[in-house]
């Protein structure tokens, strides 16, 4: 289990670095995982709503730029 897990937290981490060299964005992994600590998504279902609402909260600049990176 221990080994699977390790691997299935490497590819991850391989594909992040990939997103944000495809994306053109110059920014390291450990950064982008630094700055996923303070981004935040509010879900909520409004009464008599048929489907859950989501809206992430304001973004500075540079989780903005990671955002737009691994989004497209």
């Amino acid at each position: 289990a221990h080994i699977c897990i390790a691997f299935v937290a490497y590819a991850v981490w391989k594909e992040l670095e990939r997103q944000l060299q495809r994306n053109g964005v110059r920014m390291s992994a450990r950064r982008a995982a630094e700055l996923t600590h303070t981004m935040y998504e509010l879900e909520y279902t409004l009464p008599h709503a048929k489907r859950m609402e989501k809206h992430i909260l304001k973004l500075d600049a540079e989780q903005q730029l990671l955002h737009d990176a691994v989004h497209r």
